[in-house]
């Protein structure tokens, strides 16, 4: 029989035990529970992160998005002004411009211009060639300029050599040197410079020219005198009167004391050969030439060159977008405000057909059917006898229902108000019945009815 004494102490080391064991128990749970609810608190944090970085991602991504819309709208900007394209360009001068009063007042426009400009050793002298400070390029597929990493590309279309009038005479008159003509110049700059377009700033040439037909009229002057002179000395000396002697003697010592007319110590040259080297210029070589007066002169024009090609990809793209085969510039059209006044402008297209005519044929035939159906019907002279007119301004309109509704009723004749709405005002402000006549009624016969597309009678 078990004691009593070792009865409960076993008992109460089953129950020590039992609630260590049911403490430990419980204290496992709780940092389970624990652990869960830090892996749940991590988890969602992971989440609310995770979803953190996609709304950035989704707002750097909008970000990036408007901003390539605005860069893409940036380059987009129409840049058909000198204003907005120029400082786009850079200037290249040869070395011979350095110093030189060209030179020195294109430095000056190129820094009003914000132009960068620089000097080269060219074998050619006085050669002009540009460069482009490139941020876009065009994309053919989507018909729009796209941003590009910046870059400078040589502007290969246009090159510009200035020569002056006494240097492109020499090359004319060269005697078949190969180094020295002007075939040989063109040549050479057609070789350092492949596939560009090259523009002759030729300086001076009016004026020399000017100056050649001066020396030939005195050539032709002296030329006379002396054979009038040869002839006065001959008659003299075949002469037998020594009074008549006498006197041819004096004369002609009084003639001596005179200053002469020398002809040119230089032989006059044809003009026909300058204009022969020009035109084989352009028409042979496909060159573009200037004249200019001065160096002040020939520095603005290249001044305006640089202006110029600054805008010619801009143009291009804009015109091969028209796909038109005329410009279709912004204002070259004026646009109707409605169906009557687009069709009044439209007639006022054709030649001869003034805004007073056109009215007077508005208001016979409000539509481009009727007056086609007229002309059908009546034929070339439908509106000979149409009265040119001048619109009515809105008020003026009212005022004249309101009245024709009070001559209505007061049974007033209406006919002033109908003259002074068909007659037309002239220069001197004076009323006209002036009427269309049949010279503008068969153009416009023919504008409508032709069927020649050939036909230049518009």
């Amino acid at each position: 029989m078990d004691d009593p004494a070792t009865t409960a102490t076993t008992a109460r080391g089953k129950s020590q035990r039992k609630t260590t064991a049911t403490t430990r128990t419980t204290g496992t749970g709780k940092d389970a529970k624990a652990r869960e609810r830090e892996a749940a608190k991590a988890q969602r944090e992971q989440e609310r992160q995770r979803e953190k970085e996609r709304k950035q991602r989704l707002k750097d991504e909008k970000a990036r998005e408007k901003q390539l819309a605005a860069d893409i709208a940036e380059v987009n900007k129409l840049k058909v002004t000198k204003k907005e394209s120029t400082p786009e360009m850079m200037i290249d001068l040869a070395s011979t411009f350095e110093g030189t009063s060209v030179g020195n007042q294109m430095t000056e426009f190129m820094k009003h211009l914000g132009v960068e400009q620089s000097f080269f050793a060219s074998a050619i002298p006085n050669v002009v060639r540009w460069r482009r400070k490139v941020k876009a390029t065009y994309n053919e597929a989507l018909g729009y300029w796209e941003p590009c990493a910046p870059h400078i590309r040589d502007e290969d279309e246009h090159v510009l050599c200035l020569v002056p009038a006494q240097e492109f005479v020499d090359m004319v008159l060269a005697p078949g040197t190969p180094d020295t003509t002007l075939e040989q110049h063109i040549q050479t700059l057609k070789t350092t410079y492949p596939n560009r377009t090259p523009i002759y700033l030729i300086e001076g040439l009016t004026i020399w020219l000017r100056k050649n037909k001066t020396s030939r009229n005195r050539a032709y002057v002296a030329e006379v005198r002396r054979q009038y002179d040869k002839a006065a000395a001959a008659s003299a000396a075949a002469s037998s009167n020594p009074t008549t002697t006498t006197t041819t003697t004096t004369t002609r010592r009084t003639r001596k004391k005179q200053p002469a007319n020398k002809p040119e110590t230089t032989p006059p040259i044809d003009d026909d050969t300058i204009e022969d080297a020009l035109l084989d210029l352009q028409v042979t070589h496909a060159c573009l030439i200037h004249h200019t007066a001065a160096p002040a002169d020939s520095a603005e024009w290249i001044k305006n060159f640089t202006e110029h090609i600054s805008t010619v990809p801009y143009r291009r793209e804009r015109m091969a977008a028209n796909d038109s085969a005329f410009c279709m510039d912004v204002g070259q059209v004026k646009p109707g405000e409605n169906r009557s006044d687009t069709f009044v402008k439209m007639l006022q297209e054709v030649n001869r057909i003034t805004a007073s005519m056109a009215y007077g044929i508005a208001e016979r035939y409000p539509s481009v059917l009727d007056l086609v159906q007229g002309m059908r019907r009546e034929g070339p002279g439908l509106l000979e006898d149409v009265k040119v007119c001048f619109p009515l301004p809105l008020l003026l309109r009212i005022a004249v229902w309101c009245m024709s509704l009070v001559a209505f009723w007061a049974n007033v004749d209406m006919l002033t108000l109908r003259v002074v709405y068909q007659k037309s005002a002239n220069k001197n402000g004076a009323l006209t019945d002036s009427r269309i006549g049949p010279a503008a009624s068969r153009r416009l016969y023919k504008v409508f009815m032709g069927m020649d597309p050939s036909s230049t009678d518009v």
